[in-house]
């Protein structure tokens, strides 16, 4: 997951200067190929309750993918109960690891 450093719950309330969330996802992105070569992802970004934001803060998911992961992606279903909890928990902690 890519999130602003502070709080906003729409783009349209970022300050200009703040707007390049594509230089945290590069960031990420490049972190996760060095565990992950030739990795293939989702970027899924929601904004509002309707397409499925459940937390009222912008970020970006990053969702690495194999071909057979049976991922289904259901933005409106509880990520901890979605088949690729156990995948995005050993991905997160992978890149916890890079960062501290």
């Amino acid at each position: 997951m890519v999130l602003t450093k502070n709080h906003y719950s729409k783009l349209l309330n970022i300050p200009e200067e703040y707007l390049d969330l594509s230089k945290g996802i590069y960031k990420t992105v490049s972190i996760l190929n060095k565990s992950y070569p030739n990795l293939e992802y989702n970027i899924v970004y929601c904004e509002g309750e309707m397409p499925g934001q459940s937390i009222n803060h912008i970020h970006v998911h990053l969702i690495p993918r194999n071909i057979d992961d049976n991922i289904i992606i259901d933005l409106n279903e509880n990520i901890e109960n979605n088949k690729a909890s156990l995948a995005l928990k050993n991905t997160k902690d992978k890149l916890k690891s890079y960062l501290t």
